[in-house]
């Protein structure tokens, strides 16, 4: 039996995440899909302000009731931010 670990660990030391406030205007709510976590209002809102602020493209975002996710294809890396709960679901309701 091999009793080697084929998963190596990740040294997590100096790993930056970058901090990111989504603001939702109207375009984003008129243009979302509803039930689509990747072209929902937080979602559209995510590349929007990630462009505005990085200056790249944020691709492969993804929205969940507790995550914001997205990938920086540039520096080839997927962040994943804790979401505040705060923004309203597709019903309007907070």
């Amino acid at each position: 039996m091999n009793t080697e670990n084929p998963i190596k660990p990740i040294d997590l030391a100096g790993i930056y995440t970058p901090g990111l406030r989504v603001q939702i205007t109207q375009e984003d709510i008129d243009v979302a899909i509803p039930k689509n976590s990747g072209h929902c209002m937080i979602a559209d809102a995510a590349k929007r302000c990630f462009f505005e602020r990085f200056k790249r493209k944020a691709t492969a975002v993804s929205v969940d009731l507790q995550t914001i996710r997205l990938t920086d294809r540039e520096k080839k890396v997927r962040y994943v931010y804790a979401g505040t709960g705060v923004a309203p679901t597709s019903n309007g309701q907070a």
